[in-house]
């Protein structure tokens, strides 16, 4: 948080924008989901949350110096789930909750959970539930100890109505409108053809033009960086899932952008956890909460208001 803070501070010393890589903000779809929000199209924004699988494999670990590690050169990184693939989507979930185009909505209370089913050091396995100080609660589960792989998918639940989002295919999005118990979709959205780094560098170059502040900017980035501290004082002995629950598989590593042609790599997954994470997510469940029997409960953190 200290470092974002300084971030911040430069960029405000400078007097020049800072833009933040978080390219789902610049997407057509969130930004149809942010102002449906702040036009109240549906009502009130009720709840958000999040769930998602990530296969990693050994080779994942073995890449550089930093993977799965708390921290190196005594520096805090907390490498896992939720501060690398799934920070993107803690951090849209945020930015939607925020009141303002720009704005992200900023945590009051964290509550977490930190479970590593490969020997690393941080974390592969994570629930993180957050407060917002407009009242919004926000969830994700997500782990990298799995076999197949679950994009990101979200719901955002509205008072009259609710908006899924999926990562695949293209930022797939189905707006529903409720009437009584039933939710009828009515308008179904994709990014369309321009990558996201493209449309995130468009934003930016207009930014400059336009001399206003980029989507993903550091006053609405930070929020993520507050939630992942909290989720780590929250949970801060990182459980050990005994091998009972493990299964060790070897695979070829070469789908993944991190080999160049097929490698041999192994493979750790937790048993069930496809059904484990559907469930949790369909009940609004921690893992310790779905009485998960290797899961352990962490507690719930204040967080102070940081004047920015």
């Amino acid at each position: 948080v200290e470092e974002a803070l300084r971030m911040k501070h430069a960029k405000d010393r400078s007097g020049k924008i800072l833009a933040i890589g978080y390219q789902d903000i610049a997407s057509p779809t969130v930004q149809r989901i942010k102002t449906i929000t702040q036009e109240h199209s549906l009502g009130k924004l009720l709840s958000a949350k999040t769930m998602a699988l990530f296969p990693r494999d050994s080779l994942y670990y073995a890449r550089n110096s930093w993977a799965g590690k708390m921290e190196i050169d005594g520096i805090k990184i907390f490498d896992s789930p939720l501060q690398n693939p799934g920070a993107h989507n803690v951090n849209m979930m945020l930015y939607i909750s925020g009141s303002g185009r720009y704005d992200s909505a900023f945590p009051v209370e964290v509550y977490g959970e930190n479970y590593r089913a490969n020997r690393i050091d941080a974390a592969d396995t994570q629930y993180l539930r957050i407060r917002t100080d407009n009242d919004i609660p926000i969830a994700m589960m997500t782990t990298f100890a799995t076999e197949n792989r679950l994009p990101p998918f979200s719901e955002f639940l509205y008072e009259h109505g609710k908006i899924t989002w999926q990562r695949d295919p293209n930022g797939k999005t189905q707006i529903y409108a409720k009437e009584k118990k039933t939710f009828t979709l009515n308008e179904e959205l994709d990014n369309g053809n321009i990558p996201l780094a493209e449309r995130l560098l468009i934003d930016v170059i207009d930014a400059i033009q336009y001399a206003r502040a980029p989507l993903s900017n550091i006053d609405n980035s930070l929020q993520h960086t507050v939630c992942i501290n909290g989720l780590f004082e929250s949970s801060p002995e990182i459980v050990d899932i005994d091998e009972q629950f493990i299964l060790h598989k070897e695979v070829e590593s070469g789908q993944t952008f991190y080999e160049k042609k097929p490698s041999s790599a192994t493979q750790v997954i937790i048993r069930d956890i496809e059904k484990i994470v559907t469930d949790m997510f369909q009940n609004d469940l921690s893992f310790s909460e779905a009485g998960i029997a290797w899961a352990k409960p962490g507690k719930k953190v204040l967080i102070p208001k940081i004047i920015l």
